[in-house]
């Protein structure tokens, strides 16, 4: 509520916008805050930013713990929909992430180690991989995107993101889809 207040006093007036922010710690069973509201009396956009709310906070580190992995944190999504969660905005949430979603690190059939940039163009499991390191550990310069879709490209595992390093500048700067 203080959020939406301090965006009223300096001039926003969208009702769309300042309901959002004033209601996306509310949750469908009741159990949010400012208000308690439940279910549809919580906006639709008010849903879905408390989903990536949600979702943000399981996933990015704090001082006091690492951050859950992407696919943990959907999988906990998925077992709160209907109850603090609304089951449909969840539901289309993990379908639009996909189950491989942006920014987890994985190994590629052919031994790539890259990480997840976009959804597959085709099928959920199949997405866009930008890989960094060749199986032999060598790093590649510029980054090649690999598409999963392709099976020497499939992905095999999934590692945990602490144990690798990226240098974002270079990450960023990828060469063409390489097949």
């Amino acid at each position: 509520m203080r959020s939406a207040q301090l965006l009223a006093e300096s001039g926003v007036t969208d009702s769309t916008l300042l309901d959002i922010v004033s209601q996306h710690h509310e949750r469908c069973d009741g159990s949010g805050y400012p208000r308690g509201l439940r279910q549809r009396t919580i906006g639709e956009g008010a849903r879905l930013v408390a989903l990536a709310d949600l979702y943000a906070a399981m996933v990015l580190p704090r001082q006091y713990r690492d951050g859950l992995h992407a696919q943990r944190a959907l999988r906990e999504i998925f077992l709160q929909r209907g109850a603090s969660v609304d089951a449909a905005t969840a539901a289309d949430f993990i379908n639009e992430l996909g189950v491989f979603p942006p920014g987890i690190f994985v190994r590629l059939q052919n031994g790539d180690i890259g990480v997840v940039v976009s959804r597959g163009a085709r099928r959920a499991h199949e997405p866009l991989v930008r890989c960094f390191r060749s199986a032999n550990g060598h790093a590649y310069s510029p980054n090649l995107d690999r598409d999963t879709a392709e099976r020497r490209f499939a992905i095999k595992d999934v590692l945990p993101r602490q144990h690798l390093t990226v240098n974002a500048e270079t990450f960023l700067a990828a060469a063409p889809c390489a097949n």
